[in-house]
């Protein structure tokens, strides 16, 4: 199970498949054309930390073939830290090379893995 909360802080829990579906991405209130963009998620132990711990990006964990949506998954395979609460940031590149980072600092929580 993965579900993000209101202020963006993701929850996983450690064991499941990571599936997580952004929409109503829109610029000029007009849904965003994904053709030649580059998304990058990286999960790291803190703000300071230089190694990620787990990281998303297209065409492989990022799905950007819907205008305006981001499917972001990943095998539960990648998911075999220790669970507790990580920081996140995304880091979108434009068609025009132009970089932004639309999340910073978020917290990743991985939670324990649950009895099966």
């Amino acid at each position: 199970m993965t579900w993000m909360d209101k202020d963006g802080n993701i929850s996983h829990v450690r064991g499941d498949d990571f599936s997580l579906s952004f929409t109503d991405f829109k610029e000029d209130d007009i849904p965003i054309n994904w053709t030649g963009w580059n998304i990058l998620i990286q999960v790291r132990e803190s703000a300071n930390s230089q190694e990620k711990i787990i990281d998303f990006k297209n065409p492989d964990d990022i799905d950007l073939s819907v205008e305006g949506v981001m499917l972001i998954t990943k095998s539960h395979e990648a998911f075999n830290h220790t669970a507790k609460t990580y920081v996140y940031d995304m880091q979108v590149t434009r068609p025009d090379n132009k970089i932004s980072t639309w999340l910073n600092n978020k917290k990743f929580f991985l939670l324990g893995d649950v009895a099966r």
